[in-house]
């Protein structure tokens, strides 16, 4: 993304979401955990108000939850993955 010089941010004219919730919503922890380290924000809404946390919490992704739930300078370390 970075490389190919993707706009983190860009909502998708369809459904006005960006790329964090889309994969909070599907629960790819790999994928948020990139874009944070892009520096994506980790609370843009949806159309419907609604949060990448919120979607993550709603469908059961617990992995996700932890890792949009700590944000920047909380529990989870986005460089190595681990909890510090």
């Amino acid at each position: 993304m970075e490389k190919g010089g993707a706009d983190v941010q860009e909502r998708n004219a369809t459904t006005g979401w960006v790329a964090m919730h889309e994969a909070a919503f599907r629960g790819h922890v790999d994928v948020c955990m990139a874009l944070i380290q892009l520096n994506a924000p980790l609370r843009p809404r949806t159309p419907d108000e609604d949060t990448p946390k919120e979607l993550a919490t709603r469908y059961k992704h617990r992995e996700v939850v932890e890792l949009l739930g700590e944000g920047r300078g909380g529990g989870m370390c986005v460089v190595c993955v681990c909890v510090c």
